[in-house]
């Protein structure tokens, strides 16, 4: 505990501009996917605080993107694991299952295509204020929000590696989803990644604990929250 205590104040002193888990809504969230406003897919997001102080982030997505994935972190959101599974229920393959460790990630991630292509080994250097590419729509709503902030951070994925994100944030006013009415930070965020630059926007409630209450993916696909538990 003294060693994690010690690697976490190393961190913020670093990385002044962390975010804080502790400003998210904990719990279980349903998102309902839309494209052209037809719906194709549902996802349900859990986040759950640990009593070591620990955050657990998870997603099974039915439809659109059929995955399912898991990363725990530290309260400023300094990556620990993560894993991640593609295909429908029942019928999923791994894709990685990687540990982060001080300086370092290890594992091993499973090339997409062609089936059945041996797992490659992943080693890579991290730094200290890097987030796992998983939760970067939880980093960026889990700041001090207000009209016209900007910052930057980097998200890690093991097929692609480290990747600059560039952050802008907008009163959103008040926005209608399925879940109902509710008065919204407007995030948008660039990630430029070796594979091409991509834009995701997310809409956080103002009203704190914090939830996403939509985000908007480079694809055209909108995913707006349903219902809370």
């Amino acid at each position: 505990m003294i060693v994690t205590t010690a690697l976490a104040l190393a961190a913020s002193a670093i990385c002044p501009a962390q975010p804080a888990a502790a400003l998210l809504q904990t719990g279980t969230f349903v998102y309902v996917d839309f494209e052209h406003g037809k719906t194709i897919g549902h996802d349900r997001i859990v986040i759950a605080a640990q009593p070591d102080g620990r955050y657990r982030f998870s997603n099974t997505a039915i439809g659109y993107a059929d995955q399912a994935w898991t990363a725990v972190t530290r309260a400023d959101f300094s990556p620990l694991s993560a894993v991640l599974e593609f295909g429908p229920e029942g019928h999923r393959r791994p894709m990685f299952d990687i540990r982060y460790a001080p300086g370092r990630v290890t594992g091993l991630r499973y090339p997409r295509h062609p089936a059945g292509t041996a797992p490659v080994t992943v080693h890579d250097t991290v730094g200290p204020c890097v987030i796992d590419q998983r939760i970067d729509w939880a980093s960026v709503m889990a700041r001090k929000l207000e009209d016209g902030a900007r910052f930057t951070f980097q998200v890690y994925d093991p097929a692609i590696g480290i990747s600059t994100a560039s952050a802008t944030v907008e009163d959103g006013g008040t926005i209608h989803v399925p879940a109902g009415d509710i008065d919204v930070f407007k995030i948008t965020y660039r990630i430029e990644k070796k594979t091409g630059s991509e834009q995701y926007v997310v809409f956080a409630s103002k009203a704190l604990p914090r939830i996403m209450v939509r985000e908007d993916f480079p694809d055209g696909v909108s995913s707006q929250l349903e219902s809370r538990q």
